[in-house]
């Protein structure tokens, strides 16, 4: 029994890249056209229905065109170590792309805040614990299906290399957010997403990576609204013009970024740097072949540039701060 079982796994084969486009063409019709028709009375019941279909599709993929499923999405008891390198992956990257998200902020102030606006009014549309599974939960695990594992493997068994399917893969996930102000930094989370799972060749620390990013602002919003509603009561307020108020007033914060408050982002981006060399050691900690100081004499070249880029960031975050306080104690 076990015989036909290996001899049944040894017959299936490996994701085409035309198959995983057409998972892709597939998804990209379930975001961007079906979606629409779902009934709005659904409210947060739409997101999650339309996640459930992304995961039936790259499921259903594998099995029609008879991949391998272990391949395709490989599942494995977590390490310790490596539980702890995503982790501090996870906080260096989200530090380092704030910078990106700064940028932004500085060139479309109003897009911006239109965009966070109308994700945090989805957020709190229903209870904490809805938007936890809705948001924070089910991409995590059907989008990292689509993406990281039918799409990613099928552009992997063509060119067998590393870049390529991380970048790839990125830049479609990117894409699917639907604005140019989420393109960037879902670009970049899409190469930490793919390294991962390139890395340690185990989905579930991709699924943890996107399951923390996207619970913690759900954390934050909802922590933000319970103060907004106890503020309101103290001031004889309503709840619901409170965070109005609030979050008025960021818009027209954000519109008028100082420099001092770019450099607080660009040292936090250099610092964030710093953390993802450090969570990246950690993640490999153990593994044959990997070296065990923090800064191996055999990679000079990547540490220099590495530590380069944080330390450039800092130093400017820093003179941006100290030119503001200058300015400011001029005037």
């Amino acid at each position: 029994m076990v015989g036909k079982v290996k001899d049944m796994e040894n017959e299936k084969k490996q994701l085409r890249l035309w198959q995983g486009l057409l998972v892709i063409i597939l998804a990209g019709l379930e975001v961007f056209v079906f979606s629409d028709f779902l009934p709005q009375w659904l409210g947060m019941g739409r997101s999650l229905i339309g996640e459930l279909i992304l995961l039936g599709t790259a499921v259903g993929a594998v099995a029609v065109f008879g991949g391998k499923f272990r391949s395709v999405f490989p599942i494995h008891k977590p390490k310790l170590t490596e539980v702890m390198g995503t982790i501090l992956i996870y906080l260096g990257a989200s530090q380092a792309i704030s910078v990106v998200t700064m940028i932004e902020m500085y060139i479309a102030p109003e897009m911006v805040t239109e965009t966070s606006i109308g994700l945090s009014s989805m957020f709190t549309s229903s209870s904490m614990i809805v938007a936890i599974i809705v948001v924070g939960i089910a991409p995590a695990i059907c989008e990292e299906a689509v993406f990281r594992g039918v799409f990613f493997n099928s552009i992997w068994n063509q060119t067998h290399g590393k870049w390529i399917p991380i970048l790839v893969t990125a830049a479609v996930f990117g894409l699917f957010h639907g604005s140019i102000i989420r393109f960037f930094p879902t670009f970049l989370l899409g190469i930490v997403l793919g390294y991962l799972v390139y890395e340690t060749n185990n989905m579930f620390y991709n699924v943890m990576f996107h399951a923390i990013n996207n619970i913690i602002p759900v954390l934050v919003l909802y922590g933000m609204q319970f103060l907004m509603q106890l503020m309101a009561r103290a001031l004889g307020m309503n709840g619901s013009g409170m965070w109005n108020f609030v979050m008025d007033t960021a818009t027209s914060q954000v519109s008028q970024l100082s420099p001092a408050f770019m450099g607080i982002y660009m040292i936090d981006g250099g610092v964030g740097l710093a953390i993802l060399y450090l969570g990246n050691h950690v993640l490999h900690l153990g593994r044959e072949g990997y070296p065990k100081e923090l800064f191996p004499k055999e990679k000079r070249k990547q540490q220099f540039i590495w530590l380069a880029l944080a330390l450039a960031l800092a130093v400017t975050g820093g003179m941006m701060i100290v030119a503001d306080t200058i300015q400011g104690l001029h005037f």
